[in-house]
């Protein structure tokens, strides 16, 4: 089985592996605790890549300030 990539922020991609992960369980395991772990995780997925989008983008600016500044 290969690791669930969580960095991704495919909406699709998420509903796929949550599908691969609850493909053998009976129905009656889905409750609400485990629905809110898992959109809690993608919604943090995509607030992370945003942040991590956003900080190599001002580092690229502090370091253009920093090289057109001598």
């Amino acid at each position: 089985m290969t690791r669930f990539d969580t960095s991704r922020t495919d909406a699709q991609y998420w509903a796929q592996e949550f599908m691969k992960i609850w493909e053998n369980e009976p129905i009656d395991t889905l409750d609400e605790d485990m629905m809110l772990a898992w959109f809690a995780n993608a919604i943090m997925a995509g607030y992370d890549e945003a942040r991590r989008k956003y900080e190599m983008v001002n580092a690229h600016e502090t370091l253009m300030r920093h090289v057109l500044d001598r």
